[in-house]
């Protein structure tokens, strides 16, 4: 109601509550307090600017069909934790919407048509396992992060990376690779205790865990990954640091 009497702005910015009726929390904008489908036209005709404000919950495929003015996202993560998505929305936009990636140290921006049309190199394992970060996962530049920091990557859908030499400034988890082995016990049978995880691979942790016998914790990192011959391997690694 206030928005029709309201007179017009330079910018608007909205952090609708993102739980439903029932007090859940929902990662549908027509379920949002505000409803965002309701109001996005007179919000458009009150300002020349909208800010967005969501949970990294939002799909950003489906935000940018309601808001298909919007000229910017900025995906925003702390400490290797995706904390909220930004939408920056401007009336009569037109063209490629640009992808921001923010974290504590590092910005990778690009648009989506660039992630589309970068093509990038595949491989076996090297000598060093790199996970991007948090916001990189969310806004999904995959090929953008392999292409911006010359790395290549396991599988088109095992978004894990490697280099024979470091890449110390990978936005992200890095890992020093120590073996390559199938994915039974006996290739690992000096190992009691890893961090387990698993990446493009079927099944889920404890069963592997169980599978492996493997206790949780350590100094010990242990991805479960396909690569891009879809063979399933275990990629066993010490952790070098973290650059979020």
């Amino acid at each position: 109601e206030f928005l029709k009497s309201m007179p017009a702005v330079d910018c608007i910015y909205i952090d609708p509550a993102r739980r439903d009726v029932k007090g859940k929390k929902t990662a549908d904008l027509s379920l949002c307090s505000p409803n965002l489908l309701e109001i996005r036209d007179i919000l458009l005709d009150k300002c020349n600017t909208l800010l967005i404000k969501l949970s990294p919950m939002f799909d950003i495929t489906s935000a940018l069909e309601v808001f298909p003015e919007c000229a910017e996202v900025h995906v925003v993560s702390v400490k290797t934790e995706c904390k909220e998505l930004l939408l920056l929305v401007k009336k009569g936009f037109v063209g490629d919407v640009e992808v921001v990636c923010v974290d504590s140290t590092t910005n990778l921006t690009a648009n989506k048509n660039e992630e589309f049309d970068t093509l990038i190199s595949y491989s076996t394992p090297k000598g060093f396992l790199y996970e991007p970060n948090a916001s990189i996962m969310k806004a999904g530049l995959f090929k953008t992060v392999a292409k911006r920091y010359n790395v290549a990557k396991l599988h088109p859908s095992t978004h894990l990376y490697t280099s024979k030499e470091l890449v110390e400034n990978f936005p992200g988890r890095i890992f020093k690779i120590n073996r390559v082995t199938k994915v039974q016990k006996k290739e690992i049978s000096d190992i009691e205790k890893a961090n387990l995880s698993i990446r493009n691979f079927p099944g889920n942790v404890a069963d592997l865990r169980k599978k492996l016998k493997l206790k949780d914790g350590g100094n010990v990192y242990i991805f479960a990954c396909t690569l891009n011959d879809n063979s399933k391997v275990l990629i066993v690694c010490e952790k070098l640091g973290v650059r979020s």
